[in-house]
C-alpha cells in the first residue's frame, strides 16, 4: 500500500478532534496536542501506553479498529476496509467517535 490514508479521530457529540489516524502499510495514531493522555485512557478507543501520545502497529493495521468493522469485512483486503471507512466514518452505536477524512 503506497497511498497514505489520513483521518481525524473526532467525537461527534463534542465536535472535538482527539487525534489523527493514518494507514500506509502500518497503522499510526497520534493523540491531539491538547488532549491529556490520562483523560484519553478513560474515554479513548485506541489504547496508549503510559503517557505516550502515539501508537504504531505494523503487523495488523486494523488491530485496534477491526472490532468496529462489520463481521463480513474483518478478513477483507485493506482497500475494502478503507472504502468502508470513507463511506461510514467507522461509526458504531456504542460511542460518538468517527474517522473523518483528513482535510487536504
Amino acid at each position: 500500500m503506497s497511498t497514505i490514508y489520513k483521518y481525524l479521530l473526532k467525537d461527534t457529540a463534542l465536535n472535538q478532534v482527539f487525534g489523527e489516524v493514518s494507514f500506509n502499510g502500518k497503522f499510526t495514531f497520534t493523540l491531539a496536542e491538547d488532549i491529556d493522555p490520562v483523560v484519553w485512557r478513560t474515554i479513548g478507543i485506541i489504547p496508549l501506553k503510559d503517557n505516550s501520545k502515539f501508537v504504531e502497529v505494523t503487523e495488523d493495521q486494523f488491530y485496534y479498529l477491526n472490532s468496529r468493522l462489520p463481521q463480513n469485512l474483518r478478513n477483507s483486503p485493506v482497500e475494502k476496509k478503507i472504502e468502508y471507512i470513507d463511506k461510514t466514518g467507522l461509526k458504531v452505536l456504542s460511542d460518538n467517535f468517527i474517522l473523518e477524512k483528513f482535510p487536504k
